[in-house]
């Protein structure tokens, strides 16, 4: 592949992400939690296993105080609590609580219809090229 046919792929992959990222952003401004918030959450509800700051904030790509602050500020809308983790007393296990599920699942309706303009058939296909685009940057961004 030419080296324009490739920065013409990742052009497209960005503007489909922004556009996504806007469209998300309509969809949760009513509930006050921002784009970073709502990934978070589906961040932990997606991911039961992982549990710590630390763990999020690996898997988000942010730095810790960051999602610290994000954690606060989930915690005062009642969306997430801490608890003391089994593991490790010395960490903080996050979790999500009942309204927390409440809202995510709300917003996940809200964006339903924008997902179902995808056939089955291609998401599996768009899931699969996702992960090995995800891998392979991992693998080059590790380096």
């Amino acid at each position: 592949m030419d080296n324009a046919g490739l920065l013409s792929r990742v052009h497209l992959l960005y503007l489909a992400s922004h556009n996504l990222r806007l469209l998300i952003d309509q969809k949760i401004k009513d509930n006050h939690i921002g784009f970073n918030g709502w990934m978070l959450l589906v961040c932990i509800r997606n991911e039961p296993q992982i549990v710590t700051q630390r763990e999020i904030a690996l898997r988000m790509g942010l730095k810790e105080p960051s999602v610290g602050e994000l954690i606060k500020q989930l915690m005062k809308q009642k969306l997430l609590v801490r608890a003391v983790n089994t593991s490790d007393r010395r960490k903080y296990a996050i979790k999500i609580t009942d309204q927390g599920v409440a809202m995510y699942d709300e917003i996940q309706q809200a964006l339903q219809p924008l997902f179902h303009t995808i056939f089955p058939g291609q998401m599996e296909q768009f899931d699969e090229l996702l992960q090995t685009i995800l891998a392979a940057t991992k693998r080059y961004t590790a380096e």
